[in-house]
Formats: C-alpha cells, sequence, structure tokens
C-alpha cells in the first residue's frame, strides 16, 4: 500500500473522496484540499469538513509510484 492509498483511506474513513489529479508538468500525483462548496475545474478535494477562507489550498504530493512528497499550503 503506498503513502496515496494510505492517504486516500484515512480520508475516506473520515468521510471525505479524495480528488486525485496528474500534473504531468512535475510527473506527480496530486491531492488539493479546499475549502467550499465546489471544484470549479474538478480536481480539487471539497467537503463540508474542510475548513478554511475562499481561495486558500493543501497541495500533498505524490510521486507517480505514490510515494509522499511535500505538502505545501497556499493563497
Amino acid at each position: 500500500m503506498t503513502d496515496l492509498d494510505k492517504f486516500i483511506e484515512l480520508y475516506a474513513s473520515l468521510g471525505i473522496k479524495c480528488v486525485v489529479w496528474n500534473d504531468a508538468e512535475d510527473d506527480t500525483q496530486n491531492i488539493t484540499l479546499e475549502a467550499g462548496g465546489y471544484s470549479a475545474d474538478g480536481t480539487s478535494t471539497v467537503s463540508d469538513k474542510i475548513k478554511g477562507y475562499s481561495g486558500f489550498v493543501s497541495i500533498i504530493i505524490f510521486d507517480m509510484d505514490g510515494e509522499f512528497k511535500s505538502q505545501g499550503m497556499w493563497e
């Protein structure tokens, strides 16, 4: 089981369905956590359980093998 699998499983157990998107430029798989009610482009994981200001996101970055690389938080 990869780090990505573990992350998805953990969030699913909390009632949050993660959306995974590939960044071909960086050759990574990513999960974007975003507060709010919708994902404009379909790549963000949104839930009423994710809190924060509109426009703030956290991106969890995994390599293409599903191993954790980093997590960033941006406005």
